[in-house]
């Protein structure tokens, strides 16, 4: 794969597809980089070169380059991606070219500037963050890099999966736009106003419809929760015995009606006892969609993800660094690791 990337976009796709063992080269052009720490994650895995685009023959080498390669990745702008011709470059091993731009490119919006932040209010998500009656928030980090990525290595290995079932050679074009992921991850927004032509609002530690489903405070920290209607009784068998005769909290409605008062009673339930307590306790014996909220220190020493050897440790300059590994597995993975997890764990014993 070649990767030919200024955001993290294509970066983290390349990155998934170097995780999945395929050889990836990331070409970067001068002065764009991502900072040292972010650069260990999203490069992990990679051969980088570096490419000054406005060069002598930089065109061509760049084109040709993509030949070489059974699919490209780049998140360029469209007049770059235009410039350099990456939207039309063919032959050789190229059988897939992956174009994520913010708005496509096609479109009135497509040669608007964007950031993570625009796209994320464009999208309607910055919509529904935050208090009711405040201003909206946005999310940290880079949601929509990450999660754009996520899309175009989706298509790209189903691409590439038709083209090696077809017998195709022809390469053919993915456009991902951000703003169209985006709008995709919502839930139900566009749904409910479709058919019902409901607009949601900002409800702060709230959801739509449902109570509770939502974090409070307990004893080391914070917990969270789910209860749809399915697991009210089980849940308030649990904590709270009387609330099943107490009229406030009678069905689904009521419960959101009074979402205050019964937040209240859950937190006085709750306050003596410690996240990892009430999370084997509610998961465990009682069957019902609840979890501790962990720290990012403490997500380092899960124990789901140690067993599932999320974390790999490496030595990077002198130095040991953990890595956090994809977020899906390919069945071969699992059964290659089978007899190392047995060995591993007779060691152990």
């Amino acid at each position: 794969m070649l990767e030919v990337s200024a955001r993290s976009s294509a970066a983290f796709a390349g990155r998934l597809f170097a995780d999945s063992g395929a050889e990836v080269t990331s070409i970067r052009t001068p002065g764009i980089a991502p900072g040292a720490h972010l650069a260990l994650y999203l490069d992990r895995g990679k051969r980088q070169i570096e490419v000054d685009s406005d060069g002598p023959g930089s065109l061509e080498r760049i084109r040709a380059m993509a030949t070489e390669y059974d699919l490209m990745v780049t998140d360029l702008d469209p007049h770059e991606i235009e410039r350099l011709g990456l939207h039309t470059v063919t032959g050789g091993r190229l059988r897939a070219r992956v174009l994520i731009t913010p708005f496509g490119m096609t479109g009135p919006y497509r040669d608007r500037p964007a950031t993570s932040a625009t796209i994320l209010a464009s999208s309607g998500h910055t919509f529904l963050l935050g208090e009711p009656g405040l201003a909206p928030l946005t999310l940290p980090g880079d949601y929509v890099g990450y999660q754009s990525a996520l899309y175009a290595y989706s298509a790209a290995l189903a691409v590439l999966l038709q083209a090696r079932r077809d017998g195709k050679t022809a390469a053919r074009t993915v456009e991902v736009s951000e703003l169209e992921a985006l709008a995709s991850l919502h839930q139900h927004t566009t749904v409910t106003y479709t058919y019902s032509g409901h607009i949601r609002i900002r409800k702060g530690n709230r959801w739509d419809g449902i109570h509770p489903i939502t974090i409070l405070p307990c004893a080391d920290g914070w917990f969270g929760m789910c209860i749809v209607a399915t697991f009210w009784e089980n849940f308030a068998r649990w904590l709270g015995s009387h609330w099943l005769t107490d009229p406030r909290f009678a069905i689904a409605t009521d419960r959101i009606e009074h979402a205050s008062e019964l937040d209240e009673e859950i937190k006085q339930a709750i306050a003596s006892q410690t996240k990892v307590a009430l999370q084997e306790e509610g998961q465990s014996r009682r069957r019902v969609p609840v979890g501790a909220v962990r720290t990012p220190a403490e997500l380092l020493h899960d124990p789901q993800l140690v067993a599932r050897e999320f974390w790999s440790h490496e030595v990077v300059d002198g130095r040991p660094v953990l890595f956090p590994s994809r977020p899906f597995r390919f069945l071969e993975d699992d059964e290659a690791s089978v007899p190392a997890a047995h060995e591993a764990a007779e060691r152990r014993s």
